[in-house]
């Protein structure tokens, strides 16, 4: 735990490092400086300009958001560090029972930055699992905590002490999904709302062919085809999977929501959060409609 938490530290600061340059635009023969905006560019590469910010950007370096982080967590059992043009994802998985939901299932910390302004300084929860690819938890579900300042990591322990909801919150949505049946002329609906695409709705279509699949089942083969794909890089195929993620939550929702039952399970957004035993708080939403219902 310790030996892999100085390792991830060491990989943390081999990340590429930036600065900040100044602009000149060329008007006829010669060039004048822009007094407003400024460029990021890796260090010592100017030729690569990662973005241009106002000259009241501030530049944050990402060893300066991640290690006071990873510096929170006693002990680390695993974890996943990439980056790419001005961007890094770092997922952290603690060492302890308390982080595992099952056998196959482990609940981690996901943060992300970039020097583009694309990604805000951000933290959230992931499940990682031995059946699909990693998912990051909409951050629907997770309330309170998710923009964090710099200088105040803290935040950190604050996730960790609401590991315990969040497990029990994927157990619900693991279930209600289980106990939803789709049925066929539901298909169309759901790859409309999902945007998964004709060849996985393929995919699907010929699970009907031998049964009536449950949305868990759905959304399981869903995550495993995408994560097949080829990205550009890690970053892109992670930015792909949540952005299908949040739209097969947000389909889930739409279907509780036309139930017209309540009751706190982990989808979706509801008139209020209710709070969590140790800070921060989890949203409840109505409850899927099971087949006997629909």
């Amino acid at each position: 735990g310790e030996i892999m938490k100085e390792k991830l530290i060491e990989e943390i600061n081999n990340l590429p490092k930036f600065e900040l340059r100044g602009i000149a635009v060329k008007q006829d023969d010669r060039y004048i400086d822009n007094d407003y905006f400024i460029a990021v560019i890796e260090e010592g590469k100017p030729e690569f300009v990662i973005s241009v910010v106002s000259n009241k950007y501030q530049l944050v370096q990402f060893k300066d958001v991640f290690i006071p982080a990873v510096e929170n967590i006693e002990k680390i059992n695993n974890y996943f560090l990439t980056y790419y043009k001005g961007k890094a994802y770092l997922e952290i998985y603690p060492e302890g029972e308390e982080f595992l939901i099952n056998s196959k299932e482990r609940v981690g910390l996901a943060l992300k930055n970039s020097v583009d302004k694309a990604w805000a300084v951000n933290i959230n929860f992931v499940i990682s699992s031995k059946d699909f690819p990693t998912i990051t938890l909409p951050s629907k579900l997770i309330k309170g905590l998710r923009k964090v300042h710099v200088g105040n990591m803290t935040v950190a322990k604050d996730f960790l002490n609401i590991v315990n909801d969040v497990k029990e919150a994927w157990k619900r949505i693991v279930d209600e999904f289980q106990n939803y049946q789709l049925k066929k002329d539901e298909l169309e609906e759901f790859a409309k709302q999902t945007k998964i695409g004709a060849r996985i709705k393929k995919k699907i279509e010929k699970i009907y062919e031998d049964h009536q699949p449950n949305l868990w089942e759905i959304f399981v083969l869903v995550i495993k085809e995408i994560g097949k794909r080829r990205y550009k890089s890690e970053i892109h195929k992670k930015e792909k999977i949540e952005r299908i993620v949040n739209a097969i939550f947000n389909y889930a929702l739409v279907l509780s929501i036309s139930s017209g039952r309540k009751s706190s399970c982990g989808i979706g957004v509801p008139p209020a959060p209710i709070s969590c035993s140790k800070g921060g708080s989890i949203s409840i939403c109505r409850r899927l409609p099971t087949k006997n219902e629909v």
